[in-house]
Protein backbone atom coordinates (compact mmCIF):
# COMPACT_ATOMS: atom_id res chain seq x y z
CA UNK A 1 0.00 0.00 0.00
CA UNK A 2 1.36 3.07 -1.40
CA UNK A 3 1.54 6.27 1.45
CA UNK A 4 -0.49 9.15 0.21
CA UNK A 5 1.47 12.04 -0.78
CA UNK A 6 1.96 15.03 1.40
CA UNK A 7 1.23 18.68 0.03
CA UNK A 8 3.69 21.03 -0.15
CA UNK A 9 4.56 22.55 2.51
CA UNK A 10 3.31 26.41 2.10
CA UNK A 11 5.59 28.95 1.74
CA UNK A 12 5.77 31.64 4.76
CA UNK A 13 4.36 35.16 4.04
CA UNK A 14 6.84 37.98 3.53
CA UNK A 15 7.47 40.03 6.29
CA UNK A 16 6.08 42.98 6.25
CA UNK A 17 7.87 46.49 6.53
CA UNK A 18 6.51 47.66 10.15
CA UNK A 19 8.09 44.16 12.02
CA UNK A 20 11.34 45.53 12.28
CA UNK A 21 10.78 49.24 12.60
CA UNK A 22 10.18 49.27 16.26
CA UNK A 23 13.24 49.36 18.89
CA UNK A 24 13.57 48.89 22.78
CA UNK A 25 13.37 51.74 24.27
CA UNK A 26 16.75 51.18 26.80
CA UNK A 27 18.65 51.89 23.66
CA UNK A 28 20.10 47.97 23.53
CA UNK A 29 19.01 48.31 19.75
CA UNK A 30 17.15 45.11 20.19
CA UNK A 31 14.04 44.90 17.76
CA UNK A 32 10.60 44.53 19.42
CA UNK A 33 8.38 42.01 17.00
CA UNK A 34 4.49 42.76 16.47
CA UNK A 35 1.62 41.08 18.50
CA UNK A 36 -0.19 38.36 16.58
CA UNK A 37 -2.90 40.20 17.97
CA UNK A 38 -4.96 42.11 15.19
CA UNK A 39 -6.24 44.76 18.03
CA UNK A 40 -3.54 48.07 17.42
CA UNK A 41 -1.28 49.02 20.10
CA UNK A 42 -0.25 46.13 20.88
CA UNK A 43 3.21 46.37 20.46
CA UNK A 44 5.97 46.64 23.41
CA UNK A 45 7.66 49.18 24.64
CA UNK A 46 10.94 47.17 26.12
CA UNK A 47 12.01 43.60 25.56
CA UNK A 48 11.08 41.35 28.70
CA UNK A 49 12.76 42.01 31.55
CA UNK A 50 14.61 45.35 30.32
CA UNK A 51 11.53 47.61 31.89
CA UNK A 52 12.35 46.96 34.79
CA UNK A 53 16.45 47.05 34.85
CA UNK A 54 16.98 49.62 32.29
CA UNK A 55 14.19 51.78 33.42
CA UNK A 56 15.51 51.74 37.53
CA UNK A 57 19.12 52.66 36.51
CA UNK A 58 17.85 55.60 34.72
CA UNK A 59 15.56 56.53 37.57
CA UNK A 60 18.80 56.07 40.35
CA UNK A 61 20.88 58.33 37.10
CA UNK A 62 18.17 60.79 37.33
CA UNK A 63 17.83 61.17 41.11
CA UNK A 64 21.38 60.74 42.29
CA UNK A 65 22.74 64.09 43.99
CA UNK A 66 19.24 66.00 43.87
CA UNK A 67 17.41 65.32 46.82
CA UNK A 68 18.95 66.45 50.26
CA UNK A 69 18.22 66.24 53.71
CA UNK A 70 16.34 68.93 55.72
CA UNK A 71 18.29 69.22 58.52
CA UNK A 72 20.66 70.98 56.49
CA UNK A 73 23.47 69.00 56.67
CA UNK A 74 24.23 68.84 53.06
CA UNK A 75 24.15 64.99 52.59
CA UNK A 76 22.06 63.55 49.80
CA UNK A 77 20.28 60.56 49.59
CA UNK A 78 21.36 57.44 47.63
CA UNK A 79 18.59 56.53 45.68
CA UNK A 80 17.24 53.24 46.20
CA UNK A 81 14.57 50.79 45.29
CA UNK A 82 12.17 51.80 48.20
CA UNK A 83 12.71 55.74 47.51
CA UNK A 84 11.32 54.96 44.32
CA UNK A 85 8.00 53.27 45.45
CA UNK A 86 7.56 55.56 48.64
CA UNK A 87 9.49 58.70 47.80
CA UNK A 88 12.36 60.15 49.74
CA UNK A 89 11.77 61.46 53.25
CA UNK A 90 12.67 64.63 54.54
CA UNK A 91 15.64 63.38 56.60
CA UNK A 92 18.53 61.33 56.87
CA UNK A 93 18.51 57.90 59.40
CA UNK A 94 19.39 59.98 62.64
CA UNK A 95 19.26 63.32 61.28
CA UNK A 96 15.63 64.11 62.86
CA UNK A 97 17.24 64.91 66.15
CA UNK A 98 19.18 67.35 65.37
CA UNK A 99 16.18 69.76 64.40
CA UNK A 100 13.64 70.71 67.05
CA UNK A 101 10.39 70.88 65.85
CA UNK A 102 8.28 73.91 65.35
CA UNK A 103 5.58 73.08 67.72
CA UNK A 104 8.11 70.92 70.20
CA UNK A 105 7.37 71.27 74.00
CA UNK A 106 10.63 72.11 75.64
CA UNK A 107 9.73 70.19 78.54
CA UNK A 108 13.38 70.08 79.64
CA UNK A 109 13.57 74.08 79.71
CA UNK A 110 10.25 73.51 82.24
CA UNK A 111 12.33 70.89 84.37
CA UNK A 112 14.71 73.32 84.97
CA UNK A 113 12.54 76.34 85.42
CA UNK A 114 10.70 74.43 87.87
CA UNK A 115 13.38 72.60 89.79
CA UNK A 116 13.46 73.81 93.32
CA UNK A 117 10.37 76.09 93.55
CA UNK A 118 7.90 73.88 94.96
CA UNK A 119 8.23 72.09 98.68
CA UNK A 120 6.11 69.67 100.43
CA UNK A 121 3.35 69.95 101.98
CA UNK A 122 3.90 68.41 104.89
CA UNK A 123 5.82 70.87 106.56
CA UNK A 124 9.54 68.81 106.37
CA UNK A 125 11.02 72.34 104.61
CA UNK A 126 12.59 69.69 101.78
CA UNK A 127 11.72 70.91 98.01
CA UNK A 128 9.98 67.77 95.71
CA UNK A 129 11.80 66.83 92.84
CA UNK A 130 10.38 67.65 89.43
CA UNK A 131 10.06 64.63 87.14
CA UNK A 132 9.54 65.44 83.29
CA UNK A 133 6.48 63.44 83.69
CA UNK A 134 5.19 66.35 86.15
CA UNK A 135 4.46 68.47 83.35
CA UNK A 136 0.77 65.88 81.93
CA UNK A 137 0.13 64.67 84.87
CA UNK A 138 1.12 67.53 87.61
CA UNK A 139 3.01 68.48 90.20
CA UNK A 140 2.42 66.42 93.75
CA UNK A 141 1.88 68.51 96.90
CA UNK A 142 4.47 65.60 98.43
CA UNK A 143 7.40 64.12 98.08
CA UNK A 144 7.18 60.25 97.66
CA UNK A 145 9.06 59.52 101.31
CA UNK A 146 6.83 61.80 102.95
CA UNK A 147 3.48 60.58 101.66
CA UNK A 148 4.54 56.94 102.65
CA UNK A 149 4.81 58.15 106.37
CA UNK A 150 1.45 60.10 105.80
CA UNK A 151 -0.41 57.26 104.76
CA UNK A 152 -1.62 56.52 108.55
CA UNK A 153 -4.88 58.44 108.96
CA UNK A 154 -4.60 61.03 111.42
CA UNK A 155 -1.20 62.35 110.41
CA UNK A 156 -2.37 62.69 106.54
CA UNK A 157 -3.15 66.91 106.37
CA UNK A 158 -6.67 65.81 104.58
CA UNK A 159 -7.63 63.55 106.75
CA UNK A 160 -11.77 63.67 108.08
CA UNK A 161 -12.24 62.45 111.67
CA UNK A 162 -16.08 62.54 110.97
CA UNK A 163 -16.41 59.69 108.37
CA UNK A 164 -19.99 60.76 107.53
CA UNK A 165 -18.94 64.00 105.74
CA UNK A 166 -16.69 61.54 103.38
CA UNK A 167 -18.05 61.44 100.01
CA UNK A 168 -18.25 57.94 99.33
CA UNK A 169 -20.75 54.99 98.10
CA UNK A 170 -21.43 53.99 101.70
CA UNK A 171 -21.45 57.38 103.55
CA UNK A 172 -17.72 57.43 104.78
CA UNK A 173 -18.53 53.60 106.97
CA UNK A 174 -15.68 51.64 104.78
CA UNK A 175 -13.01 50.19 106.67
CA UNK A 176 -9.80 51.94 105.94
CA UNK A 177 -6.25 50.32 105.98
CA UNK A 178 -5.16 51.12 110.03
CA UNK A 179 -9.07 49.53 111.22
CA UNK A 180 -8.55 46.29 108.88
CA UNK A 181 -5.10 45.22 110.33
CA UNK A 182 -6.72 45.97 113.96
CA UNK A 183 -9.77 43.76 112.87
CA UNK A 184 -6.72 41.17 111.42
CA UNK A 185 -4.88 41.82 114.44
CA UNK A 186 -8.01 40.94 117.08
CA UNK A 187 -9.23 37.70 115.31
CA UNK A 188 -5.45 36.25 115.07
CA UNK A 189 -5.50 36.86 111.03
CA UNK A 190 -8.20 33.76 111.35
CA UNK A 191 -11.75 33.58 109.57
CA UNK A 192 -14.28 33.93 112.19
CA UNK A 193 -16.40 31.28 110.34
CA UNK A 194 -14.19 28.79 109.18
CA UNK A 195 -10.70 29.59 111.33
CA UNK A 196 -9.03 29.44 107.94
CA UNK A 197 -6.13 31.57 107.41
CA UNK A 198 -5.81 31.77 103.89
CA UNK A 199 -7.50 34.79 101.30
CA UNK A 200 -8.52 36.69 104.26
CA UNK A 201 -10.10 40.16 104.21
CA UNK A 202 -12.42 42.10 106.28
CA UNK A 203 -16.54 42.40 106.87
CA UNK A 204 -19.14 44.62 108.51
CA UNK A 205 -21.08 42.32 111.10
CA UNK A 206 -23.96 44.61 110.74
CA UNK A 207 -23.89 45.98 107.14
CA UNK A 208 -24.11 49.67 105.90
CA UNK A 209 -27.58 49.76 104.34
CA UNK A 210 -28.56 48.16 108.20
CA UNK A 211 -26.80 51.54 109.63
CA UNK A 212 -23.82 49.72 110.32
CA UNK A 213 -20.33 52.03 111.05
CA UNK A 214 -16.83 51.63 110.28
CA UNK A 215 -15.40 50.84 113.39
CA UNK A 216 -13.26 48.27 114.12
CA UNK A 217 -15.56 46.90 116.56
CA UNK A 218 -18.25 46.38 114.02
CA UNK A 219 -15.56 44.36 111.54
CA UNK A 220 -14.79 40.90 111.36
CA UNK A 221 -12.06 38.70 109.86
CA UNK A 222 -13.62 36.75 106.67
CA UNK A 223 -12.39 34.06 104.02
CA UNK A 224 -12.84 34.97 100.68
CA UNK A 225 -16.02 32.46 100.57
CA UNK A 226 -17.44 32.61 103.98
CA UNK A 227 -17.53 36.45 102.37
CA UNK A 228 -19.22 35.78 99.92
CA UNK A 229 -22.20 33.61 101.65
CA UNK A 230 -22.51 36.07 104.34
CA UNK A 231 -23.19 39.05 101.31
CA UNK A 232 -25.41 36.62 99.97
CA UNK A 233 -27.31 36.28 103.01
CA UNK A 234 -27.20 39.40 103.09
CA UNK A 235 -28.42 40.93 100.39
CA UNK A 236 -31.23 38.39 100.16
CA UNK A 237 -32.52 39.58 104.07
CA UNK A 238 -32.19 43.16 102.82
CA UNK A 239 -34.37 42.88 99.88
CA UNK A 240 -37.15 41.25 101.75
CA UNK A 241 -36.98 43.60 104.10
CA UNK A 242 -37.62 46.22 100.79
CA UNK A 243 -40.65 43.79 99.57
CA UNK A 244 -41.93 43.88 102.91
CA UNK A 245 -42.22 47.94 103.15
CA UNK A 246 -43.34 47.98 99.67
CA UNK A 247 -46.19 45.72 100.02
CA UNK A 248 -47.52 47.72 103.31
CA UNK A 249 -47.24 51.10 101.16
CA UNK A 250 -49.55 49.47 98.61
CA UNK A 251 -51.88 48.15 100.95
CA UNK A 252 -51.99 50.98 103.23
CA UNK A 253 -52.04 53.23 99.79
CA UNK A 254 -55.52 50.86 98.38
CA UNK A 255 -57.07 50.61 101.48
CA UNK A 256 -60.78 52.49 101.64
CA UNK A 257 -61.59 55.11 104.01
CA UNK A 258 -63.94 53.23 106.08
Amino acid sequence: MTPSPQPPPRASAPLGPRFYEHSCFCGCSGRLEMSKDPRPNRIPSFLPGHNAKTGFEQWVADNRGKHFCACGCGESFEPSRQHRRKGFPRFKRGHALRVTHPRAKNIAGWVREQQGEHSCACGCGRTIRIHPSYYRDGIPSFRRECMLRLRVRENHPNWVADRSLVRSGRGGQYLVPSIRREIFQSDGYRCRACGSTENLTTDHVIPVCEAGDGTASNGQTLCVDCHKEKSRRDRERYWERRRNERAGEADGHHRQPA
